[in-house]
């Protein structure tokens, strides 16, 4: 009897407390603000010494790089002849936007399992991890790799089972497709049903690509690759770069796996995503 008397006056101070606590502090909860050691780990000077760091520790301890054995066209040999020579580079201004708009879709699970086809080094999966995306849970696939989280792989030919990630995030990789329908068509295999598509390239409707897929007709000709599984569509930009004629175009949208009925427009849904910014 006096515990259950105690816990009843405990019980009744608290809410007396809180009660003439809340009219002067009442705390707000964000879903966007993030620890501020990971912050600390954002720092460009620390983000690189942790990314350099274990980069060199990799290429120490797995005796370099590792190559996909399969090459399935000639150009695939000059593609990856000028990312090795950029391994130790990382265009963090273009792919990190992606991570904070991620962030603002709701309905994409804390524990996100997510394949980024194109990474290069780990640098692409690093941040995303400091984005709140568990690092176990990101998994690269690139034509080469230093890293155990960067298998060698054909983006043409997934070695995925149906349904296995809930975001494939391709930043500016999806060009050096030879086969983009087929790309895309193993994109959206291996995403689980509503899954989210993240992409992005730099697009010209006047310039020759000596590789891969030219896209002349930009966003609307990738989406159009992904007909009929585009559901919605979060955000899309045409940015100018300052060069005439040449824009950076992005992208993220949600994905149906089962074809839309015949009264469905595809354009129509294109069109209402809320987030969009047109050049």
């Amino acid at each position: 009897m006096t515990i259950r008397c105690d816990e009843f006056i405990k019980d009744y101070m608290r809410d007396r407390l809180r009660k003439l606590l809340l009219p002067i502090y009442k705390p707000s909860r964000s879903k966007l603000l993030l620890p501020y050691w990971r912050y600390l780990l954002m720092r460009p000077a620390i983000f690189e010494l942790w990314f350099r760091g274990r980069l060199a520790w990799f290429w120490g301890t797995r005796g370099g790089l590792q190559s996909l054995s399969e090459q399935p066209q000639t150009f695939v040999e000059q593609v990856k002849t000028y990312n090795q020579s950029k391994i130790f580079e990382f265009f963090r201004i273009r792919t990190e936007k992606f991570m904070v708009l991620l962030r603002c879709i709701d309905g994409i699970p804390a524990d996100a399992k997510i394949l980024c086809i194109g990474p290069r080094n780990e640098a692409e999966m690093l941040l995303l991890s400091l984005y709140g995306f568990p690092l176990r849970n990101v998994t690269g696939v690139d034509l080469f790799s230093y890293s155990p989280a960067i298998q060698c792989m054909d983006m043409h030919e997934l070695k995925f089972p149906d349904g296995t990630f809930d975001i494939v995030y391709t930043a500016w990789t999806l060009k050096y497709s030879f086969d983009l329908p087929r790309a895309c068509a193993e994109i959206v295999r291996v995403l689980k049903p509503g899954g989210v598509v993240v992409t992005g390239f730099s697009h010209t409707s006047t310039l020759t690509e000596e590789v891969g897929s030219p896209l002349t007709k930009g966003l609307d000709e990738l989406l159009q690759h992904f007909s009929p599984h585009v559901e919605w569509v979060y955000w899309k930009e045409v940015a100018p770069t300052g060069v005439d004629g040449v824009f950076e175009v992005s992208t993220i949208f949600r994905v149906q796996k089962s074809p839309p009925g015949p009264s469905s427009d595809r354009r129509v849904m294109v069109e209402r995503g809320p987030v969009q910014a047109e050049s």
